[in-house]
């Protein structure tokens, strides 16, 4: 493959023009399991040459379907000058350089990143000349900035009734786009049960892919056909898939041994799509009698902890170069296996936190009618605002094992508490549900989320429903109510 680079491309900060060393440089980096993440997506390159300054030349080892995917991906493609990456070291990643229309002027870690327009863009300088860009990780923040026009554009939710409610806003232009992410549940075959055919099987049954569609909404969710994703090059619907039996599933179970089913501990992501996946394959999965120990960790440490193998269950979003040899290489690929010399990604173990063998979730006693112990926060213990029996009562289901996600949230399997937060969520809530009367000095339900936020002197906490059938909203009073007479 012989590609011909467009003359006169500046790079941002000085850097000059960008050259044919910059493209071996940028493309060799990408092939190093040394410096990047990406390195097994160019096995197949055998040399990356400089013909000239601005001629660049890829022998390939064998052919693939996906080059010009492969040199044009959205990180392990990046293009980057060779000099400036040499010069920084370190602080590269906190000083990039680039040759866009736009470069970055000032990060503020943890709060937000300002560009400026590169006037020397080789297309030509852009019309807007500074671009703040804010991190803002909960979607009611954002909701907020957005309609007080502190931001002119947002991340939306994956929730049929956010989609809904921002349709109906005046002037709003919403983009669900594609290629899109494909959830999929991954299985170790080589721990027990897992090991097993005819229990991989029985799982594969019990997942109700259209009971998932219908929680998260059609707007931007359809049904798996296949391991590849259904806009990929290469994709068929005639491959196999099981489908929806759980009867069969019980079947399976009983002639693998485990008619009575069994426990198995999942680490999964607190970031919210994962972590309602999490909950619906755990719910789903009781249903033919298997317990899914869910161990909730930060996103960040979730994505190290599962490239350890952490995990013998994973569930795992992505969107790839939509060709199908790319994500069956990716996820299917035996060389390509998590924790091997050949792995996809090079492992790494967040700092304070020790890999365990057989993941174990930290256990905590529910609340007993008194007054919960504070949290660091300040405020309640959000673990121990509700009872065991009390969940149960409300939502008709028994509470999975409680878990501590943070010092001010709690997870209870079927419902979610979280505690300390401003008013202002409360507005929110309303604005999108209604105010709810006599809990409290202030309540407000937010059926987007299902959730109640409710305000008592300086205490505030919310109850989240994940779980929950019928009228959520007197659940959700209800538990709310049982709270403040556990707060006394």
């Amino acid at each position: 493959w012989t590609f011909h680079l467009r003359k006169g491309v500046q790079w941002q900060k000085g850097y000059g023009e960008m050259t044919a060393d910059d493209v071996v440089f940028s493309l060799n980096k990408a092939s190093s399991k040394e410096t990047s993440a990406y390195a097994s997506d160019y096995a197949a390159f055998k040399a990356v040459e400089a013909v000239d300054s601005y001629t660049v030349k890829i022998t390939l080892e064998h052919q693939i379907p996906s080059l010009l995917g492969v040199i044009a991906n959205y990180s392990g493609g990046f293009i980057v000058p060779k000099k400036a990456v040499e010069e920084k070291g370190e602080s590269w990643t906190r000083d990039p350089v680039g040759s866009g229309p736009f470069e970055v002027d000032q990060i503020t870690p943890g709060q937000s990143i300002t560009f400026k327009a590169n006037e020397n863009y080789f297309r030509g300088a852009p019309m807007i000349k500074t671009v703040d860009f804010r991190f803002l990780p909960e979607s009611a923040s954002r909701d907020l900035a957005f309609k007080a026009g502190e931001i002119d554009a947002g991340a939306g939710v994956q929730n049929k009734n956010w989609l809904a409610r921002m349709k109906a806003e005046p002037g709003v232009v919403i983009d669900v786009f594609a290629p899109a992410e494909e959830a999929q549940l991954h299985l170790n075959t080589t721990k027990s049960p897992l090991d097993n055919l005819k229990v991989r099987e029985a799982i594969s049954l019990a997942i109700n892919q259209d009971q998932m569609v219908q929680f998260q909404g059609d707007g931007f969710t359809q049904a798996g056909q296949s391991a590849v994703p259904s806009n990929n090059l290469g994709f068929t619907a005639d491959n196999g898939m099981l489908g929806y039996d759980p009867a069969k599933a019980k079947a399976l179970l009983a002639e693998a041994g485990f008619a009575d089913g069994f426990t198995i501990p999942m680490i999964n992501s607190q970031d919210m799509q994962l972590a309602n996946l999490g909950q619906l394959v755990q719910a789903q999965l009781a249903e033919i009698g298997i317990t899914v120990d869910i161990q909730p960790v930060e996103h960040a440490t979730y994505h190290q902890l599962i490239r350890k193998d952490a995990s013998p269950m994973v569930i795992y979003s992505a969107a790839r170069f939509p060709v199908a040899d790319v994500y069956l290489t990716q996820f299917f690929y035996s060389p390509s296996t998590v924790a091997t010399p050949t792995a996809v990604t090079t492992p790494t173990t967040p700092t304070g936190f020790t890999t365990p063998t057989s993941p174990t979730t930290p256990t905590v006693t529910t609340g007993t009618g008194t007054t919960p112990t504070t949290a660091a926060s300040g405020q309640p213990d959000p673990c121990a605002l509700l009872t065991a029996a009390q969940i149960e009562a409300a939502v008709g289901t028994p509470p999975g094992t409680t878990r501590p996600e943070s010092d001010d949230r709690c997870n209870f399997g079927v419902v979610r508490t979280w505690v300390g937060f401003g008013e202002a969520w409360i507005d929110s809530a309303a604005s999108k549900g209604e105010e709810v009367a006599g809990v409290g000095d202030r309540a407000a339900y937010d059926p987007e989320f299902h959730q109640i936020y409710v305000k008592s002197g300086a205490t505030t906490f919310n109850i989240q429903c994940t779980l929950c059938t019928g009228d959520q909203k007197a659940v959700l009073t209800r538990l709310a109510g049982d709270a403040l007479g556990n707060l006394g």
